[in-house]
C-alpha cells in the first residue's frame, strides 16, 4: 500500500525519475493503450496500419540473408478473366467459388477445340533479374481435366515451364522443361489447400530482362509437347475445364517457395519489411526508407561493366549476403590497376558509396574502395574519395581528404557492408569507381551502391539500368485515425538509430502545430507548437549512435500537450495540438523526413497519459 501512495504522489508531481522499478510496473500497468502493436515479434501490419510501396525493396530475413519483399507484380491477380490476362484458345467464366470461400471469385476455363496452346497470359512484361529468379504461383481445381502448367515466359527459347499433375496427392510437378537458350526450373511445389484447391508454385530463372508468365492446359502429367514460348501445345476436344485463382509473381533470391497469397487490382504489391540484424539475426521491425536511386547498373556483375587488367579475371563462384552463388573473388596482382567503372553523379552532390566485402584468404589483404577521380570535396576541392579497408581486422586506412564520412556493418557470415560518403565538386563531369586490392591475398565482393545522399540505405539491386526504390508510406487508418481525431489521446513509438544528423519524424499529422514528434538532433525530439518549438531533451542514449533502443512519446488534451524522449525531462505547452485529418508512422503526411530506420512497436491511447506516468513508459522495453 505505500509503495503505491509513494507512486501516486511522485506521478503527481512529475518526479517521475525517482520511481523504483516495482513501482514502474505498477503505474504503466494501470493505463493499457487502445491499439498497439509490436514488429519485433510480428511479421504483419494490424488493420489500422496501411503500408505501400511502388517497387522491390530489400531487406535481410531471419536467417541473415538478403531478400525480397513479398510482392505480387501480377496485375488483377485474384481476376483472371479480367483485362489484366489474355485469353488464348480458352473461355472464362466466374462461375466457381474460389479458395477464399467466396461464391464466383475463380474462373473456370473451357479450352476451345483443336490443336494449339489453351491458357491465359498476363496482359503486360514484368521487369526481370538478369538470371533472376522469379516465384510464381496459382490456386487451381481440377474440372473435367486433371493437368495444368505454369509458363516463366521471357522470350522465345528462354523460359521454364512445370505441369502438374491435380488427381492424386503430388507435392511437386509432374514434369518440368526449359527453353533451348535459356531457363532453368530450380524448384516446384504442390499444395492441397483444401476444397479440392491446390496451390502450385515454380521457382524458376533465364536470363531475359522481362518475364510474361503463362497458366493453361497440360494434356497428361508427363510426355507433353511444348512450343518454343514453353507452352503445352495438344488437340482439346473443348470439353476441358479448369478453375484458376489468385496468381501471383515474385522475385526471390535464395527461398523457392511462395510467401502468402496477396491480391492486386491495377497495381502490383509490394509488402512492408520486417528487417533483422544479418550479424547476430535479432529482430529489429518495420524498416522504413525515404526513395534511393542506385546509379550503378548491374550491381552485382563485376565481370561485365568493370574494368581491369587483373590475371586471373575474377570469378563469380562464393556465395553473396542473399544466399546465391554470384559473389566475385579478387586475387592479388602486382600489375594490376583495379578494377572501376566510369559513371556520371550530379555535380554539388552528396553521395554514398558501399560494397560489401569479405576475406578469403592471404597476409592482410585490403580493399581500395570509393572513387579515384580527383573530383570530390565539394565547391571547388579536387580531392579522391577513398579508402581502403582490411575485412580480416574490420580496420581503415589510408582516408583520402574528399571523405566526408566513413564506416563498415557487419551483416553475417564474415561479410561487412563497407561505405563513403563524399560530395562531389562543382565540376560536371564522370567520376571513375574502383575496387582494387592493395595486398597478397584475396577477397570477395558483391552489391555496388551509389546512392545520392548523405547515409547508406538497403541494397538497391540493378541489372541493366540505374534502379529507383521507392518510399515506405505507412499512414494511420480506422481506429488509430480515430484516436487522433479527438481531443484527448497518447502515442508512444519505439524505433532504431536514426541516420546521424538527419531530422525525422516519428509520428505526425497533416496539420501546422499539429501532434507530432520530429527528431532534431541525437539529443532532443520536436513537437511545434502555436508558440514555438517543445523540444523533449532525451534522458539517455543519442538518437543517432546509441544501442538502446529509443522512445518517443506524447500526450495532449483540451488545455495542454507534453512530450517526452527517452526518460528525459517533460516538456509541456498550454496550446493543444490543432486538429488533423491524417496521420502518418515513420515520416510526414506529405512523404518526406522519413526515419531511414526500424520503428520497433507503436502504442496509442485513447486517453491523455499524466506527464508522469508518461514518462515512466518513455523507456525502451518498458511495458506500454
Amino acid at each position: 500500500m505505500r509503495n503505491w501512495l509513494v507512486a501516486i504522489c511522485l506521478l503527481l508531481s512529475g518526479v517521475a525519475y525517482a520511481i523504483t522499478p516495482e513501482q514502474t510496473v505498477m503505474l504503466s500497468g494501470g493505463v493499457r493503450p487502445a491499439l498497439s502493436a509490436d514488429f519485433l515479434t510480428s511479421q504483419s501490419l494490424p488493420t489500422w496500419l496501411t503500408h505501400s510501396r511502388t517497387s522491390n525493396a530489400i531487406y535481410t530475413d531471419s536467417t541473415g540473408k538478403l531478400q525480397y519483399a513479398p510482392a505480387n507484380q501480377f496485375l488483377h491477380s485474384s481476376n483472371l478473366g479480367s483485362s489484366g490476362w489474355t485469353a488464348n484458345n480458352v473461355s472464362r467464366s466466374a462461375t466457381t467459388t474460389g479458395p477464399d470461400g467466396v461464391a464466383n471469385s475463380a474462373q473456370t476455363l473451357t479450352a476451345s477445340a483443336g490443336s494449339a496452346t489453351h491458357n491465359v497470359q498476363h496482359s503486360t512484361t514484368i521487369t526481370s533479374r538478369s538470371n533472376g529468379k522469379y516465384v510464381v504461383s496459382v490456386y487451381v481445381k481440377a474440372g473435367t481435366s486433371n493437368f495444368v502448367f505454369v509458363d516463366v515466359l521471357g522470350t522465345t527459347d528462354k523460359w521454364a515451364t512445370a505441369v502438374f499433375d491435380l488427381s492424386g496427392s503430388n507435392t511437386t510437378a509432374s514434369q518440368t522443361s526449359a527453353g533451348a537458350t535459356s531457363g532453368t526450373v530450380i524448384s516446384t511445389s504442390q499444395e492441397n489447400v483444401g476444397n479440392s484447391w491446390f496451390r502450385v508454385s515454380i521457382a524458376a530463372s533465364n536470363d531475359n530482362t522481362t518475364i510474361q508468365p503463362v497458366i493453361g492446359f497440360a494434356s497428361a502429367a508427363t510426355g507433353n509437347t511444348f512450343d518454343t514460348s514453353g507452352q503445352v501445345t495438344f488437340n482439346a476436344a473443348g470439353t476441358e475445364t479448369l478453375s484458376v485463382f489468385g496468381a501471383q509473381a515474385q522475385p526471390s533470391t535464395h527461398t523457392n517457395t511462395p510467401t502468402p497469397y496477396n491480391t492486386t487490382a491495377a497495381s502490383a504489391y509490394y509488402g512492408p519489411r520486417f528487417t533483422y540484424d544479418g550479424n547476430t539475426l535479432a529482430s529489429l521491425g518495420l524498416l522504413m526508407e525515404e526513395i534511393r536511386t542506385n546509379i550503378i547498373f548491374a550491381s552485382e556483375d563485376f565481370a561485365l561493366n568493370w574494368t581491369g587488367n587483373d590475371s586471373p579475371s575474377p570469378t563469380k563462384t562464393n556465395t553473396a549476403p542473399d544466399g546465391t552463388s554470384s559473389a566475385y573473388s579478387w586475387a592479388f596482382n602486382t600489375a594490376s590497376t583495379g578494377y572501376n567503372r566510369s559513371i556520371t553523379p550530379a555535380a554539388s552532390t552528396a553521395y554514398t558509396m558501399s560494397v560489401y566485402v569479405k576475406y578469403v584468404s592471404g597476409t592482410a589483404p585490403t580493399l581500395l574502395f570509393g572513387s579515384n577521380s580527383a573530383l570530390w570535396g565539394g565547391g571547388a576541392n579536387t580531392n579522391q574519395a577513398t579508402v581502403e579497408f582490411n575485412p580480416q581486422t574490420n580496420a581503415f586506412s589510408n582516408v583520402q581528404a574528399g571523405v566526408t564520412s566513413y564506416g563498415s556493418e557487419a551483416v553475417g557470415n564474415n561479410w561487412y557492408r563497407i561505405w563513403v560518403t563524399s560530395t562531389t565538386n562543382s565540376t560536371a563531369g564522370a567520376r571513375t569507381f574502383v575496387q582494387y586490392i592493395t595486398a597478397t591475398g584475396t577477397l570477395t565482393t558483391w552489391g555496388y551502391v551509389v546512392e545520392a545522399g548523405t547515409f547508406k540505405t538497403s541494397y538497391i539491386p540493378t541489372v541493366t539500368a540505374t534502379f529507383a526504390r521507392s518510399i515506405d508510406l505507412v499512414p494511420l487508418a480506422g481506429q488509430a485515425l480515430n484516436i487522433f481525431l479527438t481531443t484527448s489521446a497518447s502515442a508512444i513509438v519505439e524505433f532504431g538509430q536514426i541516420p546521424s544528423a538527419f531530422a525525422a519524424y516519428v509520428l505526425a499529422g497533416n496539420v501546422t502545430n499539429a501532434l507530432y514528434m520530429r527528431v532534431v538532433s541525437s539529443t532532443s525530439v520536436r513537437n511545434t507548437t502555436a508558440g514555438g518549438n517543445l523540444d523533449a531533451t532525451i534522458g539517455y542514449g543519442n538518437l543517432f549512435t546509441g544501442v538502446l533502443p529509443n522512445r518517443a512519446c506524447m500526450a495532449f488534451s483540451p488545455r495542454a500537450r507534453w512530450i517526452v524522449a527517452n526518460n528525459g525531462a517533460v516538456r509541456t505547452d498550454t496550446n493543444p495540438p490543432a486538429a488533423v485529418t491524417a496521420v502518418s508512422l515513420g515520416q510526414n503526411t506529405t512523404g518526406t523526413f522519413t526515419v531511414n530506420s526500424t520503428i520497433r512497436s507503436i502504442a496509442l491511447y485513447d486517453k491523455t497519459i499524466p506527464a508522469g506516468l508518461l514518462k515512466v513508459k518513455c523507456v525502451g522495453g518498458v511495458p506500454y
